[in-house]
């Protein structure tokens, strides 16, 4: 409800305008990635432990000295309330970063669902290199794949 009225403020027309099935009058080009599960799995918990070496507990920590509570809608991303949780005493660290990676592993499958594979109007693709040709074709005017 809140992204509708955002959208009517901002435009002065209602959500529903913008939900349309109509062709668009612009050129477009929707790529996907698609792994295997096990890599995907593998991808994302390499990169919550990234995260955690580069300081993402010292960023909640401070985020939190500013006065930004785990209850605003900006800290309830994946793995910042498990961190506020840490830093609260009520998990350990370890916890902590498995539940941001089950977290993670969940939003995977939901955007699995969300994209359908079986979409035509996707190119999908198991290569961000095989990707960016694509996409630099397609903004050169050439053949889209």
């Amino acid at each position: 409800m809140i992204r509708a009225l955002e959208v009517f403020y901002a435009t002065g027309k209602p959500f529903s305008y913008w939900r349309t099935k109509e062709r668009p009058t612009f050129d477009w080009l929707a790529v996907g990635l698609q792994l295997s599960r096990e890599e995907l799995y593998s991808r994302i918990d390499a990169r919550v432990e990234a995260m955690i070496a580069s300081g993402f507990v010292d960023e909640v920590r401070r985020l939190r000295e500013m006065g930004y509570g785990r209850e605003l809608p900006a800290m309830s991303g994946i793995g910042y309330g498990e961190m506020c949780a840490h830093l609260d005493g009520e998990m350990t660290l370890q916890e902590a970063v498995s539940r941001t990676k089950i977290g993670t592993h969940r939003l995977a499958r939901h955007q699995n669902a969300w994209f359908k594979a079986s979409d035509q109007r996707t190119h999908w693709l198991d290569s961000a290199a095989k990707a960016a040709e694509i996409v630099a074709s397609f903004l050169e005017g050439g053949d889209d794949g």
